[in-house]
């Protein structure tokens, strides 16, 4: 399927994973947490869409730059404040 195609696919769920997952863990200093909560969500959605093999390898390895990037943009929109404890991209 190629990682792009992947990450096109799953960028809604994405966005809500990262909303639900700062609603459950408030607070700064959790951005391990979160990214950890993130990354098994994803993780379980790429067995469950039947990605596999290097296209899965890839999609672990982009989480945190793909996650760090859209917190950014969720910051600069106001939709988080970077002090609410979303984890900017320097806490990953």
């Amino acid at each position: 399927m190629g990682i792009f195609s992947i990450l096109t696919l799953i960028l809604p769920l994405l966005f809500q994973t990262i909303r639900a997952v700062e609603e459950a863990i408030p607070g700064e200093g959790e951005g391990e947490k979160k990214l950890a909560a993130v990354g098994d969500v994803i993780r379980t959605v790429a067995d469950v869409i039947g990605v596999a093999g290097d296209d899965k390898i890839q999609l672990i390895n982009a989480i945190p730059s793909v996650v760090s990037g859209i917190v950014s943009a969720l910051n600069k929109a106001g939709v988080f404040k970077a002090s609410s404890g979303i984890p900017t991209e320097s806490q990953y």
